[in-house]
């Protein structure tokens, strides 16, 4: 299991750096997106590690206990912040490649997308707070409800990275089919 967080860690990051979007004549703009990004899988590698500790006290543990079933929800979180930070990037990378969009354009899609990403990152900082101060002097019902409304949340943006882009997309392919017409009718 260590290793499959390590390898969706370094995969994470790596895709990453590897598409990070740009758009060249807005460099604030893809500036804003990439701090955030890569801050955001910053909050991933820190969670990563912070869920190693728990793991390590749940195997030090010899009764079970509550606090073992947060183990997974919190790693659940984490892996939709993976998923957050990689769809993001993957689709402002294709929208940008389509060429179908000015750059004004690219700017509003690079601050959609940053907006989701400043939510999760908030999100997650919540829950670093509660990882690393209350999570062993909370009542249980209160600590499972917690986590869970972070892990809705970070649900919510998931599916706003994919309804965003396909937003995107269809004004990309509307755009695409009225150049044909013009070209062809």
């Amino acid at each position: 299991m260590k290793n499959a967080i390590t390898i969706i860690l370094l995969f994470a990051v790596v895709a990453i750096n590897a598409q990070i979007p740009t758009v060249v004549n807005d460099p604030q703009a893809n500036a804003s997106l990439t701090s955030r990004i890569t801050q955001g899988a910053m909050q991933v590698k820190n969670g990563v590690e912070q869920l190693k500790i728990l793991k390590d006290a749940k195997d030090a543990l010899s009764k079970v206990n509550n606090i073992l079933r947060d183990v997974n929800e919190i790693e659940e979180i984490y892996e939709l912040q993976v998923k957050i930070l990689n769809n993001s990037t993957n689709s402002v990378k294709k929208l940008r490649d389509s060429k179908l969009f000015s750059t004004k354009e690219i700017g509003n899609i690079n601050k959609s997308y940053t907006l989701i990403i400043d939510g999760s990152i908030k999100s997650l900082d919540v829950l670093d707070k509660l990882l690393t101060n209350d999570l062993f002097t909370m009542k249980d019902a209160e600590r499972l409800k917690f986590i869970k409304e972070i892990k809705g949340e970070l649900q919510e943006r998931y599916v706003g990275t994919q309804a965003l882009y396909l937003r995107y997309i269809n004004k990309a392919e509307q755009r695409a089919r009225q150049n044909f017409f013009k070209k062809n009718g």
